[in-house]
């Protein structure tokens, strides 16, 4: 009797092994099997297109002859500008081809001469003359709420001036 039991732990020990190698095998023939096609496709647009380093410039304004540059506020918004320079700000009225001074000045810089204002300077504009009124690109705005079934989708076009700045 002590054969029989011997010969069952045997039989019971070697279970496990076969099981292992088992195993072992068929991940081995997994690995062997060709790739999908999505994969394979993958794979191949990585080799092809490289990893492009994305190079941020900051752009200076380009000053003119005279070298002057101003910064002003309008809408709200600080806009730092030089003679020639064209630039959206919020709507204002007029008709294509006006004028516009702008009399809210923060600073006027001109070489190594800087006037600065607290917060504006006094006796100073900016002339400009106005050369587009439009809307922006629509800009979409969605609510949700989960659960309530609650969906508002509205759109909304910015109206905006574009300016073309003449005199500091």
């Amino acid at each position: 009797m002590v054969t029989i039991k011997k010969a069952a732990s045997e039989k019971a020990a070697d279970k496990p092994i076969k099981k292992i190698v088992k195993k072992a095998t068929s991940v081995k023939k997994e690995a062997s099997k060709p790739a999908t096609k999505k994969a394979v496709k993958s794979a191949k647009k990585a080799e092809k297109k490289p990893v492009a380093e994305k190079k941020v410039i900051a752009q200076k304004p380009v000053v003119q002859k005279d070298g002057k540059i101003a910064v002003i506020e309008t809408g709200g918004k600080q806009y730092m500008l030089y003679v020639g320079s064209t630039l959206k700000v919020e709507k204002l009225e007029g008709v294509n081809g006006d004028k516009i001074s702008f009399n809210k000045v923060l600073l006027i810089a001109d070489g190594d001469d800087i006037q600065i204002g607290t917060p504006y300077l006094d006796d100073s504009t900016v002339e400009a003359k106005l050369i587009e009124q439009g809307r922006d690109k629509k800009v979409t705005i969605i609510k949700y709420k989960n659960k309530t079934r609650y969906t508002k989708k509205k759109g909304h076009r910015q109206p905006f001036t574009e300016v073309e700045i003449i005199k500091i």
